[in-house]
């Protein structure tokens, strides 16, 4: 393997996800250190995501607010609505509950886009999708939080620090990236600095959780069978509605991919910074599901396209 081969593969996400899984489990210590990372690192990668929203994207109203709507509808009506139900009747325990609620206000992840690319879906609709899941979390996110969780618990000026620091403020840098052509010169380095970056949250995230999931297995095994039922019951739903509407086998996988995927890096971030280490384990144990998810899912859409059999 030459010098080239082995740069791309050492910054390959499935590599860095799982050596940072590994890091986090093994080597634990680091994470007091790198928390100071944990929200530069999160704004960043939301920045880099918003890179690919281009002026034109504003210039057809009617296309951007119908898949806009649509994207909100899966994404925060359907998906959301699974989640608090679950956390509601499946999860008795008060901080995991409190993950939960914050996995459900937080918008698509921003691997929707890319993943949609990979997996040949309808690139139009997830990023318009993506976006107004993530302009409507200005308003959903803070709402939800403090519906479920309350204004004693959550100071609504925090959380509206939280919300500028990871969405507006990304917002802006990728507008002046843009602005300044800039964008052109950040693009090959999106990829292994998105990488890169989710890859220390994980770390993070694993590392302050070491303690649940190397002793306490019986409540990782509750919060995968949760998480999997979350995903199965969001895909099942989007899936027989898009069918009811004849929507095209490209769209489905959008809309699937709207249905299934949180940014789990951002509640799990807001999980550990506002609540406690166990907060965030709903976020941990669904990126850990993620990367699976995606690998079966593209061997299943594949198998079905050689087969021409709709899906």
């Amino acid at each position: 393997m030459d010098m080239k081969n082995f740069g791309r593969f050492i910054l390959d996400r499935n590599f860095i996800f799982l050596g940072a899984l590994l890091l986090g489990l093994l080597f634990p210590g680091g994470a007091p250190f790198l928390l100071p990372l944990l929200f530069p690192a999160l704004a960043l990668v939301i920045m880099i995501s918003m890179l690919s929203i281009g002026p034109e994207v504003f210039r057809s109203p009617k296309v951007v607010f119908k898949h806009a709507l649509i994207g909100i509808g899966v994404n925060y009506l359907v998906m959301t609505g699974v989640i608090l139900a679950a956390g509601r009747l499946l999860i008795s325990d008060p901080a995991l509950r409190t993950g939960f609620i914050l996995m459900a206000a937080i918008p698509p992840a921003v691997a929707v886009i890319p993943f949609t690319e990979m997996l040949g879906g309808n690139r139009t609709a997830s990023l318009f999708g993506t976006v107004g899941g993530f302009f409507s979390a200005f308003l959903l996110l803070p709402l939800i939080t403090l519906i479920f969780i309350g204004t004693d618990i959550v100071e609504p000026s925090r959380l509206f620090l939280i919300l500028t620091g990871l969405i507006i403020v990304p917002f802006v840098f990728s507008r002046l990236l843009r602005g300044l052509h800039l964008d052109a010169a950040v693009e090959p380095y999106k990829g292994p600095v998105t990488n890169l970056c989710f890859g220390t949250v994980f770390y993070i995230m694993v590392a302050a959780n070491h303690h649940i999931i190397v002793h306490q297995t019986s409540v990782l095994v509750l919060l995968i069978a949760v998480g999997l039922l979350i995903m199965a019951v969001s895909a099942a739903i989007v899936l027989t509605a898009a069918r009811l509407l004849s929507a095209d086998p490209r769209t489905r996988i959008s809309l699937l991919l709207l249905a299934t995927l949180k940014n789990y890096a951002v509640s799990a971030g807001l999980g550990l910074v506002l609540f406690s280490d166990r907060a965030a384990l709903p976020s941990v144990i669904m990126t850990v599901i993620m990367v699976p998810y995606i690998l079966l899912l593209g061997f299943f859409i594949g198998r079905r396209k050689r087969k021409g059999t709709p899906y």
